[in-house]
């Protein structure tokens, strides 16, 4: 596979200038859609504006330390993919990645309590050997685990391991974050479920949206900021 595309073939979600530099970087292979991820070295140069250049972006990813998900990257292809967490020590700068209102990927900074939480959405599940359940998430990652959880739950992830801090039932009162649909971005609060649609009270206006798009992010309050 190719390490770039055109710049007029990438994402909609990217928040970049459609006019200017032919290329871009590829993100590499990874548990993100390249829809719902965007590769470092156009991070830093596009979204953070921490370098003017592709080469000057390379440059700091590969000699400074880099997070993701708590753990140390000089990949420049690396995804940074929805609810990842992004951390650049050296400037003290701490992001989740998420997707706005207008439908781009976004980096929003979050304290640094925060730093090791990170949610992700159960996707899928199967019965593996001795009757325990390989759970699949949405960032790629699977867990097995001996706990009852349904698709479309999300769990609360201790960074940079894949210790359980809590889960959310995807159920009424909970409070989701909306990553599809005409209301991405949004955070609201399910008042009822019917069968593949979720109706959310957002504010004072109540909405009709598709499970897919939602993720369970707090019960009283949300557990991250988004």
């Amino acid at each position: 596979m190719k390490k770039h595309l055109k710049r007029l073939a990438a994402p909609k979600s990217w928040a970049i200038a459609r006019k200017g530099l032919k290329f871009l970087t590829r993100p590499a292979p990874g548990g993100h859609s390249m829809e719902a991820s965007m590769p470092l070295s156009v991070i830093f140069r596009d979204l953070l504006k921490h370098a003017v250049t592709a080469r000057e972006s390379m440059t700091i990813i590969k000699n400074k330390t880099i997070l993701i998900d708590g753990k140390q990257t000089k990949e420049p292809r690396r995804q940074v993919g929805l609810m990842d967490v992004l951390k650049i020590p050296e400037t003290n700068e701490t992001y989740r990645m998420i997707i706005n209102r207008k439908g781009k990927l976004e980096l929003k900074t979050i304290p640094a309590e925060e730093e090791n939480l990170k949610v992700c959405r159960i996707n899928s599940k199967s019965t593996i050997s001795k009757g325990k359940i390989q759970l699949g998430l949405h960032d790629g990652r699977t867990i097995i685990s001996d706990a009852k959880y349904n698709t479309g739950d999300s769990l609360l992830l201790k960074l940079p391991g894949q210790e359980i801090a809590g889960s959310f039932p995807l159920e009424k009162n909970t409070i989701v974050f909306l990553s599809g649909g005409k209301h991405k971005g949004s955070t609201g609060t399910i008042e009822e479920i019917r069968k593949q649609l979720l109706v959310v009270r957002i504010g004072d206006e109540t909405v009709e949206t598709l499970k897919k798009f939602a993720f369970a992010i707090g019960k009283e309050k949300p557990a991250i900021t988004v």
